[in-house]
């Protein structure tokens, strides 16, 4: 077995399974001189000119599978692009020796700003390849040197906006492209040619950026003297960079221990399934460079019906929850089996509607396989499952994926008549996204039951705040909170939505997922979830409690309209009872010593205001020109006091001396003559 060095780390792209590595390094075969001759010569045949054909067998991974299929091409004509006849094969082809493409549309925006000045692809007169004309140009050197850099626009552009890089540094090339034959003309009448990456320029950049790969690097290679013996064949520099891949790859195949680097060149190496075109018919003077033109378009511009971000998770989440149960991982229970679990996660309307399963419980089975316990095994595949639908972007992990699964799921059971049903889900995702929701497991214990354990484990939860330890929901907790969030979302009337775009001045702009702690974290707001299961399940409105009244499981009416629970009403209600329950935790104080810290407290903030106002009477002033104010009015003309403001000040300030000097005697902290220092 081959050995990787390293494991993948949750924020890395997930690597390959062992047995995609050892298949995909068998591609990689040693080339003997013979099979480099045949694939040159087949090429001439093809109608290559001779400088492409001379590069050719440096591309092949497996050389006698590219001899036959040249051998081959000659009797069978390809359809190149729409209407356009030609000649080409299929190949694993090594990255290492494709040029970047030195046409791309991506840098046409950029040549009318000045930024790119490559010319544009034309193409040899008898039509047998693109040409790239930089002859004009001091020397080679400075060619190779003007390419790379004029190059950097767009290696720039696909490192900024491609998803992709990461995944090709550690799996390599999973998707072949179009190779296009190139000649290019440099200085001193020299013309060096080889395949053009034309709609794989990304793909081709990061294999060879991860394995630092330059286009100067490229260029040389392709300036490398064709070998013509087997002496020259044998110690050629080309064959020998090869050799030392080939060796990797096929102590890769025998299962013998290599690097984690090693095994990541290997699969950066090889670009699978490539189509490299090499003649296309003339077809009404059409030259090979417009129909390279027209195939980019073709496979870029002409883009595939865009797939709906609800497709995209659904396909997801039907990965995680098929790895889930493919490796006994679904939630346990002891009168529920697995598969009615499975059925739930994937079909649960006729069991709900069956009478069999409540909504919540799809809630709380979805957050138990979506939202498990962090690095639990549960936790450790839900990536690498995804990965199996495709490339997941970076950011993805940290724009709360888990939680617009976990949602994507709990909607399949929401009729689709609802209203504002894009409001509601979005509200989920956001509460699913709280941490203390992570680990619940699957209990369908009576909701009373359930209420009186969350109750005492907020108790816990209280003490174990106050001790300054960190606080952590007991499950109880969190099955009240999933059971009763899912009927204020999903009941007859939302009853928690989002916060306003951008905020509200002086509005309430928690989040659902800061409402669903305060509901989770109070014994008011408990008894309001229970009571929003206990009214959801009957299909009635929920109603608002009263902060300090619990839930009521034998109410069969509807509510008054006045007592339906809405967002606005909630969010209100949840911040009377927080307060209420910081006043209860507290007690009251009622003696007069608490009063009349109260109203000294008070008075502080009038005195503050009051000082607030003199400052500006003070500041007061008539402009005498456009950029200058004249002197402060009352320095000017004084300020009237006919309500003898200053008397009532007087008596005021002497007033709060004299209690002052009472209390610093009578606490010992002066003596009687000391008086007030001020």
């Amino acid at each position: 077995m081959t050995e990787l060095i390293s494991q993948t780390s949750e924020d890395e792209v997930q690597g390959i399974a062992l047995i995609e590595l050892e298949a995909r390094a068998k591609r990689l075969k040693q080339m003997t001189f013979g099979q480099y001759k045949a694939i040159r010569q087949s090429a001439i045949d093809l109608g290559s000119p001779p400088e492409v054909a001379s590069t050719l067998p440096w591309l092949a991974a497996d050389p006698q599978a590219m001899v036959s299929a040249l051998r081959a091409a000659a009797s069978r004509e390809e359809i190149i692009v729409r209407g356009v006849l030609g000649h080409a094969i299929e190949a694993d082809v090594l990255t290492a020796f494709i040029l970047r493409s030195l046409e791309n549309m991506r840098a046409e925006e950029h040549r009318y700003r000045g930024k790119f000045n490559l010319p544009r692809y034309t193409s040899l007169e008898d039509n047998r390849a693109l040409r790239a004309d930089l002859s004009a140009h001091a020397s080679v050197a400075a060619a190779r040197t003007y390419i790379a850099e004029q190059l950097q626009v767009v290696d720039g552009h696909i490192d900024r906006r491609s998803p992709y890089g990461e995944d090709i540094r550690r799996n390599g090339i999973r998707r072949g492209g179009v190779l296009f034959p190139v000649v290019i003309d440099l200085p001193g009448k020299q013309r060096i040619g080889g395949f053009d990456s034309t709609d794989c320029y990304s793909r081709t950049l990061f294999a060879q950026q991860h394995s630092g790969i330059t286009v100067p690097d490229v260029l040389d290679w392709w300036l490398e003297y064709p070998p013509t013996t087997t002496k020259e064949f044998k110690d050629h520099p080309l064959k020998l960079m090869r050799d030392k891949l080939v060796a990797v790859a096929e102590k890769i195949g025998a299962g013998k221990p290599v690097s984690e680097e090693e095994s990541q060149a290997v699969l950066r190496a090889v670009m699978p399934k490539t189509m490299l075109v090499l003649a296309v018919r003339d077809t009404e003077g059409l030259g090979i460079d417009e129909v390279r033109r027209r195939l980019v378009s073709e496979r870029h511009l002409d883009k595939q019906l865009e797939f709906t971000i609800d497709t995209k998770n659904e396909t997801r989440a039907e990965a995680v929850i098929a790895e889930v149960a493919r490796r006994g991982l679904l939630p346990e229970h002891p009168t529920v089996a697995q598969r009615d679990l499975l059925e739930l996660l994937e079909n649960p309307r006729p069991l709900v509607d069956a009478g069999n399963f409540h909504g919540d419980d799809v809630a709380v089975v979805a957050a138990a396989v979506f939202l498990p316990t962090p690095r639990s095994p549960i936790d450790r595949l839900i990536f690498p499952a995804i990965a199996s639908r495709g490339v997941i972007a970076p950011d993805d992990r940290r724009k709360g994926l888990r939680s617009e699964l976990a949602a994507q799921v709990i909607m399949r059971v929401v009729d689709s008549g609802v209203g504002d049903r894009e409001l509601r889900k979005s509200a989920l995702e956001r509460a699913l996204r709280n941490p203390r929701l992570k680990g619940v497991v699957f209990d369908d214990a009576p909701v009373p039951e359930l209420l009186s354990a969350a109750l005492a484990e907020l108790e816990e939860f209280e003490r174990v705040k106050r001790r300054g330890d960190p606080p952590v929901w007991g499950p109880a907790m969190r099955q009240i909170t999933l059971r009763g969030g899912f009927y204020l979302f999903f009941g007859r009337n939302l009853g928690l939505g989002r916060s306003p775009v951008g905020g509200k001045a002086g509005g309430d702009n928690r989040e659902p997922t800061q409402i669903i702690e305060h509901l989770g974290t109070t014994t008011a707001g408990l008894n309001q979830l229970a009571q929003a299961i206990f009214d959801g399940r009957k299909g009635l409105k929920v109603r608002l409690l009263d902060a300090d009244a619990p839930a009521v499981q034998d109410l069969d009416t509807e509510p008054a309209e006045d007592d339906v629970l809405t967002d606005a009403k909630l969010r209100a209600w949840l911040a009377g009872a927080a307060a209420k329950a910081d006043k209860d935790r507290q007690g009251e104080d009622d003696s007069a010593r608490a009063r009349v810290a109260q109203d000294a407290l008070h008075a502080r903030e009038l005195t503050d205001e009051l000082e607030d106002t003199v400052g500006r009477i003070g500041t007061h002033a008539d402009a005498v020109d456009t950029d200058k104010k004249g002197k402060p009015y009352v320095a000017l003309h004084g300020l009237q006091d006919p309500d003898k403001l200053r008397h009532r000040l007087s008596r005021l300030s002497k007033q709060l001396s004299n209690w002052h000097t009472a209390h610093e005697v009578l606490n010992g902290n002066m003596d009687i003559g000391d008086g007030d220092e001020e």
